[in-house]
């Protein structure tokens, strides 16, 4: 299958490139495989080519202070095979993160039982809006 620029589902030529900020989405046989997000995605999708198999991709313009967010979002909503984890960019904090910070297994666990329960791909999240309450306590 040919390969070519996408935003939406606009196909893009060579007279028009898209410079910025944008969330895309990697399609193998029409199945949602990765999300991610990226500041060059041209770059972005080179490097794709080298280590993903896919024959499809859109892209969705963002500005680039909430791309993460954005790409988080889509990730916990779309689930695509790939994604493994949130980015770290995001406002999501997983265990292992909030570790490395001094919290300890058992007040993130508590935190994460009195919040939103969110779970991606066997890996438990808080918002870091949820860990700062704790952290300032």
């Amino acid at each position: 299958m040919q390969r070519g620029f996408f935003y939406g589902e606009i196909p893009m030529n060579s007279n028009t490139l898209f410079l910025g900020s944008c969330v895309y989405h990697l399609y193998n046989n029409g199945e949602l495989i990765y999300i991610g997000s990226t500041n060059n995605i041209y770059r972005r999708i080179g490097v794709h080519l080298n280590n993903i198999v896919f024959d499809r991709y859109i892209f969705f313009e963002c500005n680039d202070s909430d791309r993460y967010e954005k790409e988080a979002e889509a990730i916990i909503e779309l689930s695509p095979r790939l994604n493994e984890t949130l980015p770290h960019q995001s406002g999501y904090v997983s265990q292992k993160q909030a570790k490395r910070i001094g919290v300890s297994a058992k007040t993130f666990k508590n935190l994460w039982r009195e919040t939103k329960k969110l779970t991606f791909n066997g890996f438990v999240y808080v918002t870091k809006e949820e860990l700062s309450g704790v952290i300032n306590d």
